[in-house]
């Protein structure tokens, strides 16, 4: 099953960063991410981007993300988003960070970008995912 498939991975090398980045896809809006969005709502956005490239490459290879040229922008199947969103639901302290995480992650590209238009409607599904979080996480307070 799918669930011993992720055990599997989270017992490789470098399979905690692996899960982690599965786990902050699902975080994403579902129209897709980009690799820096990817790394930061995983908390690995201080790590060496070329070594966060290799591992979101190393997810790709491996089927768990899947990759659009036309957009640049990587997503996760939705059924693989199911059974790694109920993981990480078992671990609501990690799944709050993670949220924060890409709400922090896109007030700071907004403010960036503010005088970007293109910039902005680029993320305008990320931004408003962002937006909607934030109003999810000042209700649980």
């Amino acid at each position: 099953s799918m669930e011993l498939y992720l055990d599997l991975l989270k017992r490789s090398p470098n399979g905690n960063e692996l899960l982690s980045l599965l786990e902050g896809a699902t975080i994403c809006s579902s129209s897709g991410f980009t690799l820096s969005t990817l790394a930061a709502v995983a908390g690995l956005d201080g790590e060496n981007t070329s070594r966060v490239r290799d591992l979101v490459e190393d997810l790709h290879r491996r089927s768990l993300l899947e990759y659009y040229n036309e957009i640049n922008r990587y997503n996760i199947h939705p059924l693989l988003k199911q059974v790694v969103e109920k993981r990480l639901n078992k671990d609501p302290k990690k799944k709050i960070k993670f949220t924060k995480n890409h709400c922090t992650h896109f007030l700071n590209y907004a403010k960036k970008h503010r005088n970007d238009p293109k910039a902005l409607t680029r993320e305008k599904d990320e931004i408003w995912h962002a937006l909607v979080q934030a109003g999810q996480l000042r209700e649980e307070k």
